[in-house]
């Protein structure tokens, strides 16, 4: 299991905002892990663009076995991540359903994980 937390996980140019990012990703990948045991996780959206001066929310892509329910864990995660220091919006997919959208360049999981940056792998 690798998780990137902390300091080191996101090293942007943005001044504090940078560390208040830093924060709060690590402060919710480690209750992603603890309330879905995902296989992967993606930060994507503007938090993972470095280019972004303004992230106004966090918005993870989080990968179950297929044996999992995606709604289920979707649910799990908003109703036990207490206290987020920012917005969060979650979305949970198999490795089927990946690869059945994988190649959907309209899809908004194609979208994550072309854009997005990899912050866990189990």
């Amino acid at each position: 299991m690798r998780a990137f937390t902390g300091a080191a996980a996101f090293c942007y140019d943005m001044g504090m905002v940078s560390r208040d990012i830093q924060y709060a990703v690590g402060h919710i990948l480690e209750g992603i892990v603890k309330h879905s045991d995902p296989e992967r996780v993606f930060l994507f959206g503007s938090a993972a663009r470095s280019s972004e001066r303004f992230v106004n929310d966090l918005d993870f892509l989080v990968v179950v076995p297929d044996s999992q329910s995606p709604s289920v864990v979707m649910d799990t995660l908003n109703l036990n991540i207490r206290h987020k220091p920012l917005p969060c919006d979650f979305l949970v997919a198999t490795p089927a359903i990946l690869r059945k959208h994988r190649g959907d360049k309209g899809s908004i999981y194609a979208t994550a994980l072309r854009e997005g940056r990899e912050v866990y792998v189990k």
